[in-house]
């Protein structure tokens, strides 16, 4: 690995409410230097099952044969890809984007939910901004 780049992973579970969800993330970055301009660059990899807790199917305000809920009962997959960019020029400019969710597909099947959340591209962030210090007043 060379001095710059990085690698992270983060796993997450979390059981709130009725659901459960489990997610691992992997994620690379690399930092340039191009003159007067710096520039780091990102991708991100997820694994994400979310499911209903076993509870939740004994409840008796439920339809027990509704079918999307039994089949949520079982889980549901995704595997979700990100990308990033940041640049600053000689550290007063600076610009970038992200596309989250840049690849996002269902890996399990959830009977009646066929367009549910497996399109991919959806939305984008962008930032601009310019550093610029402010002379102090004498009092």
């Amino acid at each position: 690995m060379s001095d710059n780049g990085g690698v992270g992973l983060n796993i997450f579970n979390e059981n709130m409410a009725a659901t459960r969800r489990f997610r691992v993330s992997g994620a690379y970055a690399y930092h340039l230097q191009l003159s007067d301009m710096k520039i780091g660059l990102g991708l991100q990899a997820d694994y994400v099952q979310e499911k209903l807790n076993d509870d939740v199917l004994t409840n008796g305000q439920i339809d027990p044969n509704d079918p999307t809920l039994l089949a949520s009962a079982d889980g549901v997959s995704f595997f979700d890809a990100a990308f990033g960019f940041h640049a600053r020029y000689k550290d007063k400019l600076y610009f970038g984007f992200s596309l989250p969710h840049l690849v996002r597909a269902r890996l399990t099947d959830v009977e009646g939910t066929e367009d549910a959340e497996g399109a991919g591209f959806k939305s984008f962030t962008a930032n601009v901004g310019y550093n610029y210090a402010l002379p102090l007043l004498d009092m």
